[in-house]
């Protein structure tokens, strides 16, 4: 579903935030990636959803090579996009902010009411739809702006530092839900985040190196480290 062969980025004052990053995700995959601040999570995330261009290398999604196409704008469609800060609509309630992609692609309202009503029974969020989001703790803003990734119905997900901005136990708990919606949903997920506890979740652990902007860990669930190990 996603693969990268040989991926490099470097700008224009010559520093390089990725350098030779291979890897693959199959279909229905949940994956973290970790790595220090400044070892290129963000700029990997970046690649895939086209907000930058990669310098050399290949980037398929879904088998389509994303350098050869001229029209980015029905694959971006297809992946849902979940950030630290929420970027949430603060003048629009709770539904109408999961809703407004979906207005925004010419949806019925009747599909609308029935796909945002499930996205947010996913998150555990029903009852507060009509919620302004000033007025929700930051998970529960979390849990809308996953709902809202999540109602287009992507196969694949990506999420930069979804936990940032949240305390440890809301932090797990959105990881958790993040699990609970891969094993629902099937969605491909690619999480970069600073937490060490992901090894909890037991999904696979993509590790960058910040001297090297490189993968120096690819760890299957059976094959963790131990929590002391894990170093971030």
């Amino acid at each position: 579903m996603i693969e990268l062969y040989r991926v490099c980025k470097e700008y224009d004052n010559g520093q390089v935030a990725l350098k030779d990053v291979s890897l693959h995700i199959p279909m229905g995959q949940m994956v973290f990636l970790i790595g220090e601040s400044g070892a290129g999570k963000s700029t990997l995330l970046k690649i895939l959803y086209k907000a930058e261009q990669f310098s050399s290398g290949r980037v398929l999604i879904g088998r389509v090579d994303i350098s050869r196409l001229a029209d980015y704008s029905q694959l971006r469609r297809r992946i849902g996009l979940i950030f630290q800060d929420y970027r949430l609509l603060n003048h629009l309630n709770v539904f109408d902010n999961v809703a407004y992609i979906l207005r925004a692609q010419g949806a019925s309202e009747k599909e609308i009411r029935y796909r945002v009503e499930g996205a947010l029974n996913v998150v555990g969020l029903l009852d507060r739809s009509k919620e302004m989001p000033q007025h929700l703790s930051g998970g529960e803003r979390q849990r809308v702006g996953i709902a809202r990734a999540i109602v287009i119905n992507p196969p694949v997900l990506l999420a930069d530092e979804p936990t940032g901005n949240l305390d440890p136990v809301n932090s797990l708990k959105i990881f958790q839900l993040f699990k609970e919606i891969n094993e629902k949903l099937k969605m491909t997920m690619l999480i970069a985040t600073h937490d060490p506890r992901v090894h909890q979740l037991k999904k696979r652990i993509i590790q960058l190196s910040v001297a090297d902007r490189q993968i120096v860990m690819d760890t299957e669930p059976s094959n963790l480290p131990m929590f002391g190990s894990l170093l971030l």
